[in-house]
């Protein structure tokens, strides 16, 4: 496995240790609530629910504490999880969050809330009206989230999602798009059939390459680590005396070090097994060597939406949605109380061929000794439905995880 912690702090550690149980622990519920095709960014869910926790109190506070397994100090999580964002380097990836806090404005809040969600995790509490103009304050959220996204998340809040009991929402979306550091030729991409069942399959577009990977065998599957592109390239306008030409410039904001991991059952049935020990074997699972792999992968495109209330109940978050029995006493002075009305969560993720010209510099990372017979390739064939997750490999946080049964794509 290709870590770079670098000098990732021991705080920060315990943070993303504690976000990626978090992970696993959502995506365990997830899968067996959802049928079919399943993604989400569990760290966008993470900080944004730790922005609440700073406002909660007594057994609210114990409760998502225990859920999101968080054990530092407040003070200390919540400068961690800034220190965390800021050591989230983006310069080769498209990675946008939106995450924020509308609360009923009747209610006064107080100024240490206010200046934790602020100076830690650059977000104010909005004030909202959801007594007396809820649909308003849909199309607020709504329109916030759009802008934030560059519109590639419309329509966050459903209609009907608020009423006059609502006094909280906690929204959060999420776009991701990578190019691959290794890209696929779009020639070599080929119709074939995704195995759905053992009995049943679904037209795909299956993109194929052969190259030097991250790569692991395991008794129940296979393991592959297909890295993103780690700098971000533009072409800039550049005048050498009467000649004008074209020279690539890179982005400013660091190298980026994103990874998606899948995880390929051996029987095309095997994705509910591995899903039992996911929580266990993860991090087995990941011990990956360079190896060379011949690759087969569904092109694929996937839009999600995930009401979590229930969900976050079923991990022991209980109280922070019960009216009479949560405390955000930090969060609010006023009598009456504040409980969450409503998570809601979307996330969009779209997987092609795509790749840019600084990513072909650095195509074969690893090579293999001279002096032998070189290996066959592994055969990689992701023909049936496969968990994947991406994390950022410098921090080992866990951005997204998803699973694939029946791979659509849409250019």
């Amino acid at each position: 496995m290709n870590d770079k912690t670098g000098e990732i702090t021991s705080d920060v550690q315990q943070v993303v240790q504690a976000n990626n149980q978090f992970a696993v622990d959502l995506y365990s519920k997830l899968a067996t609530a959802v049928n079919g095709d399943l993604f989400f960014s569990p760290s966008s869910i993470s900080l944004a629910l730790a922005m609440t926790y700073a406002g909660a109190r007594g057994d609210t506070a114990k409760e998502i504490a225990e859920a999101m397994h968080f054990s530092l100090p407040s003070d200390r999580l919540h400068q961690s999880l800034r220190k965390l964002q800021q050591e989230t380097k983006t310069g080769g990836v498209e990675f946008r969050i939106a995450n924020r806090l509308w609360g009923q404005r009747d209610y006064h809040f107080l100024s240490e809330f206010l200046q934790i969600t602020e100076r830690k995790y650059g977000a104010c509490l909005a004030e909202a009206d959801f007594v007396h103009a809820a649909e308003a304050m849909r199309i607020e959220i709504n329109d916030w989230v759009a802008e934030q996204t560059a519109q590639r998340i419309t329509n966050l809040v459903p209609p009907d999602s608020f009423n006059e009991l609502t006094r909280l929402v906690l929204a959060n979306a999420i776009y991701f798009l990578g190019s691959w550091e290794n890209e696929f030729k779009e020639q070599a991409t080929v119709d074939a059939n995704f195995n759905v069942t053992p009995g049943q399959t679904h037209p795909t577009r299956m993109m194929r390459q052969s190259g030097f990977f991250q790569y692991g065998e395991f008794d129940d599957l296979q393991v592959l680590e297909m890295p993103y592109k780690s700098h971000m390239i533009e072409w800039k306008t550049v005048k050498h005396g009467d000649i004008e030409g074209q020279e690539p410039v890179e982005v400013p904001d660091g190298g980026s070090d994103f990874a998606m991991t899948i995880f390929l059952p051996r029987k095309v049935d095997g994705v509910a097994h591995i899903e039992k020990h996911l929580t266990t074997k993860i991090q087995e699972w990941m011990m990956l060597q360079p190896s060379r792999v011949s690759i087969q992968l569904p092109k694929f495109g996937m839009e999600s939406t995930h009401f979590l209330n229930e969900t976050l109940q079923s991990l022991g978050m209980k109280k922070p949605f019960i009216v009479d029995k949560a405390d955000f006493s930090g969060m609010s002075d006023n009598p009456e109380g504040l409980f969450i009305g409503s998570v809601i969560h979307k996330a969009f993720v779209k997987v092609n061929e795509k790749g840019t010209e600084a990513a072909a510099a650095t195509a074969i990372v690893m090579r293999g000794g001279s002096a032998r017979e070189p290996e066959p390739p592994k055969e990689f064939i992701a023909d049936h439905p496969f968990i994947f997750l991406i994390r950022d490999r410098r921090t080992q946080q866990i951005h997204f995880m998803g699973r694939v049964c029946a791979p659509t794509f849409q250019d």
